[in-house]
């Protein structure tokens, strides 16, 4: 059987971004064909000319009404179904309901189809089957295609893991990474979601419906599904149902041709999609809150004129097209702050427990008050006439209003920062005083640094935006945005007296800033491609940066008397360089697969390096000779350190153990397990060589005796916020004391803790 199986990557998630899309262009095909057809008389004829105000809009609202009712199925039981097979019960219900739609010939079948569509078009045929009935059953290709794209297409590993179907999840993160299932960012994302799963099914309190109408909740998760809920209900009487699916009428009612009704309403939805296209690249930028504010201000100012122009006793050829023109306007400013935005922020500010339930309400309010003003709305159209429209332009303006004092903004705010937005007084007051410095990111950095030389500074360099950020953990504030690169940051130190810090970037430069000021103090020129890695030599007088090798430069180590510095690379090689000469010392070969980690000892004497073919190879730093291969490893190894004397090594595995080696002799020390299913990420030695930290994917924090091997005193890690969140840094003082936790999600924290007592500082 033909499937989908070999797509990968970029590729996968494009077939599944399309799938998903095309399902959801159903709805905007539905309101645009029904809403140029239904007051034709070709439609009215193929109904039987039905008689009352109530049966057309019955037939346009019917299946806005089956999708609210859907919308409470969804919040029960859709979690469980998973997103595919919701996707593909969907697209069943569209291809039933669009074949008995395109077969109609009576009010009572076309209502019933159009409840099975659920979202899709509903119009009913004419007497001319070539005209008529092609556009009604053209819905079933997009119906079709999602529903045969994802049947062939797996569903999320997240939904196989929840299942305890692991070989499937296995499978398609595989396919989504494009990377065998034993490669670092695969069990990485892997370890992550198990995580979410495992925190999750600890989550002991439930959600009560009674929390919608009175919220005495901590975090006023009912409020906020009340704000979720209420922002699509609100948009829906703004107006756009009623213009999109009453359209041709409304041209009509204004004096124009059935050909130019149908055109200044193609015109008029044309303007609305146009409106869409400027968002992605704006949201970030503008926030939700802003752009969802002014949009309505537009709509409701274009709304004001259109009301005032068609109520006008005497109507002329300019109130006309005065009206015409601001409604098409209207259908821009919707198109930008409401067709996408309130779909977003709806689901954003509701807790990730109970995100699916945040989704539901969304889609309820959408669905409910499209029922309310389809159905009501073409009633009303005929009955009330041009005066039916202050309702409309008085639902913008309470928009404005709610959007003002209901809606904070969420942009670039993590999930604990929108807690902290909804929270009640007393709890705001137990986050201040927990002391973790909470730092919004608009997105995931692809590198995190914790200096523990003197104040444990946090740095953090965005993927996208090519800034380098600097916070002071002290107060959690952020103290620079370092701005001036072209293209993406690789990689940043900071020299060891914390007096600069440095950037290497594709953009081909090196960037040293002032850690005091933020200021830019010199850019180095010189490399002829990106530069992969960059670090400071330990007197901080030299900068080394990589991109020498055949591939990506993975990792860079200065040796401690700053005369040595060593590369890894995805080439398989280490290559050792001299400071003094600038020349290329030795090049040590011996690993089969690319290499993660280097490393230099402090008594500079060796070089280990780290790589996925799971071994580790300790050379000599002065002869280029292979000293001694840690081969104990049976999975794949995250990385390397070595103690402060450089007697001993440290290894951390995807098996879910640190092992203790002998730099001397290679031989292994001890063993130090994880707990549960937790992966152990990061090892760091105290520098009174009494201890061995070790975190987990868990957020826990191990400390065990570097002499024996045994658990000491273990920090009670606690954290507000319950997923999505790793440790990034462990980092001690200089006096073993402290050890500084550098969490890394959708937020960074840093804290610091007693290795005395196990307690927060």
């Amino acid at each position: 059987m033909w499937s989908l199986n070999g797509l990968k990557g970029r590729t996968l998630y494009r077939i599944m971004s399309l799938s998903c899309a095309t399902a959801f262009m159903m709805y905007g095909y539905d309101a645009g064909v029904l809403g140029g057809v239904q007051h034709t008389k070709p439609f009215l004829d193929a109904l039987g000319n039905p008689t009352g105000a109530y049966v057309i809009p019955l037939v346009a609202s019917s299946y806005t009404l089956a999708a609210a009712v859907c919308c409470v199925f969804v919040a029960i039981w859709g979690k469980g179904l998973g997103r595919r097979n919701c996707i593909l019960l969907g697209d069943l219900f569209v291809i039933v309901g669009g074949i008995l739609q395109a077969s109609s010939w009576s009010v009572p079948q076309i209502i019933v189809a159009r409840v099975l569509c659920g979202v899709g078009i509903g119009f009913i045929s004419s007497t001319v089957p070539t005209y008529m009935r092609f556009p009604i059953a053209f819905q079933l290709f997009f119906a079709t295609f999602s529903g045969f794209g994802m049947f062939l297409l797996p569903d999320t590993p997240r939904w196989y893991y929840a299942k305890g179907r692991t070989e499937e999840g296995d499978a398609v993160l595989c396919r989504l990474h494009d990377r065998p299932l034993d490669d670092t960012n695969v069990q990485i994302t892997k370890q992550e979601i198990l995580t979410a799963i495992e925190l999750e099914s600890r989550e002991t309190s439930k959600f009560k419906v009674l929390e919608l109408f009175w919220d005495n909740s901590d975090l006023q998760t009912g409020r906020r599904i009340r704000i979720a809920f209420l922002l699509l209900f609100i948009q829906t009487l703004m107006g756009i149902n009623m213009l999109v699916y009453y359209s041709t009428l409304i041209f009509s009612n204004l004096g124009y041709s059935a050909f130019l009704s149908g055109l200044l309403a193609a015109v008029m939805n044309t303007l609305l999609a146009i409106g869409t296209f400027f968002l992605p690249s704006t949201i970030e930028r503008f926030g939700r809150r802003p752009i969802m504010l002014w949009s309505a201000v537009g709509c409701t100012v274009c709304m004001l004129v259109f009301v005032i122009m068609i109520n006008l006793p005497t109507q002329t050829v300019a109130t006309g097209w005065t009206a015409v023109a601001f409604v098409i306007m209207y259908n821009f400013f919707f198109g930008y702050g409401y067709a996408g935005v309130p779909w977003l922020y709806g689901v954003e500010i509701t807790p990730l427990t109970y995100r699916h339930i945040g989704g539901a309400a969304v889609a309820f309010g959408q669905w409910s008050g499209g029922f309310i003003t389809v159905f009501a709305g073409g009633i009303a159209i005929n009955e009330v006439g041009p005066k039916i429209w202050i309702w409309q332009l008085l639902s913008c303006a309470i928009q404005v209003v709610f959007v003002y004092f209901m809606c904070p903004e969420t942009t670039n705010k993590t999930l604990e920062n929108i807690d902290y937005l909804f929270a009640k007084p007393e709890v705001k007051a137990a986050m201040e005083a927990r002391g973790s410095a909470l730092v919004p990111l608009s997105e995931k950095p692809n590198y995190i640094g914790l200096d523990g030389e003197k104040d444990f500074y946090l740095v953090a360099s965005t993927i996208h935006n090519r800034e380098v950020w600097i916070w002071s953990t002290e107060t959690g504030e952020l103290q620079y945005k370092l701005e001036g690169h072209s293209s993406r940051v690789n990689s940043i130190a900071f020299s060891r007296n914390l007096l600069y810090i440095v950037s290497a970037s594709e953009d081909k430069t090196v960037r040293i800033w002032s850690t005091e000021t933020g200021a830019i103090q010199r850019i180095l020129t010189g490399h002829t491609r990106g530069i992969d890695r960059v670090d400071f030599s330990p007197d901080s007088k030299l900068i080394g940066s990589t991109s020498g090798h055949t591939k990506s430069v993975y990792s860079v180590a200065f040796s401690q008397d700053a005369n040595l510095v060593a590369s890894g690379s995805e080439d398989t090689t280490v290559r050792i360089w001299s400071t003094e000469l600038g020349q290329l010392q030795q090049t040590l070969e011996g690993h089969s697969n690319y290499i993660y980690s280097v490393t230099l000892s402090n008594d500079c004497k060796l070089v280990a390096s780290v790589s996925k073919d799971q071994t580790v190879c300790i050379w000599s730093a002065e002869t280029g000779e292979l000293e001694m291969i840690l081969k104990d490893h049976t999975w794949p190894v995250f990385s390397l350190v070595f103690s402060h004397d450089s007697k001993r090594v440290a290894t951390t595995l995807m098996d879910r153990t640190v092992r203790i080696w002998s730099a001397e002799t290679g031989m292994p020390l001890q063993t130090l397990e994880g707990r549960g299913n937790s992966q152990q990420s990061l090892v760091a030695f105290s520098p009174d060589l009494s201890l061995v930290a070790t975190s987990a994917w868990d957020r826990g924090i191990r400390l065990w005796s570097a002499e024996t091997g045994e658990p000491q005193q273990t920090p009670e890690v606690q954290l507000t916020l319950k997923h999505d969140i790793s440790i990034s840094s462990v980092a001690f003082s200089r006096d073993s004391k402290l050890i500084a936790l550098g969490f890394e999600g959708e937020h960074i924290t840093v804290q610091l803790w007693s290795t005395e007592t196990g307690k927060l500082q």
